[in-house]
Order: structure tokens, then C-alpha cells, then sequence
């Protein structure tokens, strides 16, 4: 079979530079398949190009890239099964890690940034039941695509604004913010209008692609511990002239054997990461992500380009001494639609911090470590749109007490993002 480059309904020639896709529509027939089989295949390509200028355990350069790949189905439209639908996203994983290999600190510079690999980060299928009240999804499920999420942070660079290293580090096993992939099952309840709880048990450990390679009988390893995490989600969405806005909070709960678990002294990142025995640990967030001006529709902007500023803030705490991450913040700013001209382009400005636990500035006293205590970064970036499915972002961090103590300077980060919507 071949597919054309123009579709022979509409007559509209394949044109990389104007569509919504650099791939084209296949001559019609992607949003054909969309709407009549409920079946959406998308790609995206996001690289990374980032150097250490001062500071830092020395100056270089990386190239970090993730190619997603990710089909969906409506299956009420595909198959017939009310209520169902599916989806899975498949990884790619090349370049190096500026973090681990210049910087040496534990709030990564790029949230794609990841060893080498080619992984599935999501395989589930959902039930949906009493018009939406209810859902159920079970299967290889990425847990920050759902909880912890904070629409005005999505931009920024740097991994902790996608997913914060108080759950990461903590919980997650500090592994990169797009690699949460892990066995479990999630209830989602909506009782209300802009209400919704929502519940997730699952294996701790986050899967390797060697893991995965196995089939799902290699999925479930009861060794690896279990988490369960609930949060509370309430969303306006400012109609009558209002703002629109969300709040979250939420709480987890792991189990992990502790020989799952060990110091990473000397790696870069937070030090202190071994716990004691037996290993588990609790923590608690809350977040607001608040539009505080939105522009007047005009007939001659698309809603995305009307001028629109929010604020986002993330607090949280984890407890136990072990916790390697004890108490975590982090707030910003978004601005978009605000440049005459540039009305797709963003501009966002963020804040982290977070402070070390009991344990892990005991680690860094036995290791020599001069003032451990807490290491924060601050991010300016500027989204700017060259065609509907590229954009570039020069991106700029500081990050002071690179690994939370003073081993090394205070690091200077430039670089510039680039995304492909294929």
C-alpha cells in the first residue's frame, strides 16, 4: 500500500514546516484513523544540548536525547468496549548525562537525560465506568504522567520541575524523571466537577530495559518492594471571568528490602542514599498551579496564543531520617502569548530546593564532605517556536551546592532544548 503525500479529499500537499507534525498526515489518513478507529500514533524528539561553564566538579559539554514513541487507542471505537482504551510508550534513550559526568548534583539539569536504551515506559489498559465516575487502569504504568503533575512547570529543563526529587529520590530510586515505569494498578474516582482521587499501588523499583526484555513474566519482582500513593486533585477552570487553577496533595508509602539499596558516594547526586533495615519510607506534598492573568479572546489569536501568566508552587517532607530528600520546595512562573509577535513562545523562570536527610549528612560528615546540607537550582528558559512542530529553548541554571555540600562550586549551566513533533 502506498500512502500519499496529499490527501485526496482535502488536496493539501505534505508540508513539514506549516503542519502540526514534521511526518505529515499521511495523506489524511492519521486523522482518518483518529477519528473514525480512535487510534492516535505520535511521536516526539527532544535533544539536549547543555555545557558546565564554571563550577561544578569541572567545564564540559553533553548531548542528551529521548525519542517517545506512543499509540493510543479508543477502544470503544477501535473494538467496540465501552468505557475502554489503551496505550503504550516506547523510549529511546542516547547521549550523556551532563549531571552525573560535570555538574555532580542530585537535581539533574535535563529531564531526558538517562543511560543509553530502548525501554517501554507505558503498556495499560484503562476501564472507564459510570460516565467517567470511575476509572480503573492496570499494567506498565508511568507514575509521573499522573501524580505530582504541574502544567506550568512542564517547560523548564531541569528534571526535578517534572518530577521532584522528594519523590524520586525518596521513593522513586533516582532515576530519571521519564523512566517511572513500573507494574501496577490505578483507581481514579471523580465524585464531583473538578474533584478527583486517585490511587496507585505498584512495584517501587522502576523497570530496566532488561527487565522488560523478558516478557510481563519478568515485570513483578516482589523484591523490589511496593508503593502505594494517593493524592487529592481539585481543579477550576475560572469560567464567568475567573482564573483557572489546581490543587494537589498527596502521600505515599514504600516498602523496600534494604540490600536494595546502597551508598552512592563518590557517583555525583545526593549522598547518603543507603537506608537502614528494613527499608521504607512516607512523604507528603502539596502543589498550586494558578493562572493569576489571562488575555481577552480575540477572533484572529488560537487559544494557546492568548496572553495568559501562572504561578506554580510544590512543597513536601519526607520524615524518616534515611530519607535521602527531607524537606523539598520549589516555585515559578510561567508567561505565554505575552511576546507582540511571538505569540506561541513561553518564557518561565523556576526555584528548587532541597534539603538532605539526618542520614545522608552523616554520610557526607564520615565521607569528609564539607557543608552538606541542601543544594538548589534556579532556571530561566525561553520556548521559542520556529514552525507548529519544532521549537528551540535556550535554557540557563544555576545550581548552588552541586550534591548538597560544598565539594563542589556553585555551577553555571547554559544549553538549548530542541523538540520535533513527528
Amino acid at each position: 500500500m502506498v500512502i500519499p503525500l496529499m490527501s485526496e479529499e482535502t488536496g493539501t500537499p505534505w508540508d513539514p514546516f506549516n503542519g502540526e507534525h514534521v511526518a505529515g498526515e499521511f495523506g489524511g489518513a492519521r486523522t482518518s484513523l483518529n477519528e473514525s478507529d480512535g487510534i492516535s500514533l505520535t511521536g516526539e524528539s527532544t535533544d539536549d544540548l547543555l555545557g558546565e561553564v564554571t563550577g561544578g566538579r569541572h567545564s564540559g559539554s553533553t548531548l542528551s536525547g529521548l525519542l517517545a514513541l506512543v499509540g493510543s487507542a479508543d477502544l470503544q471505537k477501535a473494538a467496540g468496549w465501552g468505557g475502554g482504551s489503551f496505550k503504550t510508550t516506547w523510549l529511546w534513550f542516547y547521549g550523556s548525562n551532563l549531571s552525573q559526568h560535570f555538574v555532580g548534583n542530585g537535581m539533574t539539569v535535563s529531564s531526558i537525560a538517562g543511560n543509553p536504551a530502548f525501554l517501554c515506559n507505558e503498556l495499560w489498559l484503562q476501564q472507564s465506568l459510570f460516565k467517567g465516575a470511575l476509572s480503573l487502569k492496570a499494567g506498565l504504568l508511568c507514575i509521573g504522567n499522573e501524580f505530582m503533575t504541574c502544567d506550568s512547570a512542564s517547560s523548564l529543563v531541569n528534571s526535578t520541575f517534572t518530577a521532584p526529587v522528594l519523590f524520586t529520590f525518596n521513593a522513586g530510586g533516582a532515576v530519571p524523571a521519564t523512566t517511572l515505569q513500573t507494574p501496577g494498578f490505578r483507581v481514579e474516582i471523580r465524585p464531583g466537577e473538578g474533584w478527583a482521587l486517585r490511587s496507585v499501588f505498584a512495584q517501587v523499583d522502576p523497570l530496566s530495559g532488561q527487565s522488560l526484555l523478558r516478557g510481563p513474566g519478568g515485570w513483578v519482582d516482589s523484591g523490589g518492594g511496593y508503593l502505594s500513593l494517593c493524592e487529592l486533585d481539585r481543579d477550576w477552570k475560572g469560567g464567568n471571568g475567573g482564573l483557572a487553577g489546581t490543587f494537589r496533595t498527596g502521600l505515599w508509602f514504600e516498602k523496600q528490602k534494604a540490600s536494595n539499596l546502597h551508598p552512592i558516594e563518590g557517583e555525583g547526586g545526593f549522598p547518603g542514599f543507603a537506608r537502614q533495615s528494613p527499608g521504607w519510607n512516607s512523604g507528603y506534598y502539596g502543589l498550586v498551579d494558578q493562572t493569576l492573568f489571562r488575555g481577552v479572546s480575540r477572533e484572529d489569536l488560537p487559544l494557546g496564543e492568548v496572553p495568559r501568566i501562572s504561578v506554580f508552587s510544590l512543597s513536601g517532607f519526607s520524615p524518616q531520617n534515611a530519607s535521602p530528600v527531607s524537606l523539598y520546595t520549589q516555585a515559578g512562573v510561567l508567561a505565554s502569548g505575552c511576546i507582540p509577535n511571538r505569540r506561541s513562545d513561553k518564557l518561565s523562570l523556576g526555584f528548587a530546593w532541597a534539603r538532605l536527610g539526618q542520614d545522608a549528612i552523616g554520610t557526607a560528615a564520615r565521607n569528609s564532605w564539607p557543608g552538606a546540607g541542601y543544594e538548589s537550582v534556579l532556571e530561566g528558559t525561553w520556548v521559542v517556536q520556529i514552525t507548529p512542530a519544532f521549537t528551540v529553548q535556550p535554557d540557563l541554571q544555576y545550581v548552588i551546592h552541586p550534591g548538597a555540600t560544598e565539594r563542589y562550586g556553585n555551577s553555571l549551566v547554559i544549553g538549548l532544548r530542541a523538540v520535533l513533533e513527528l
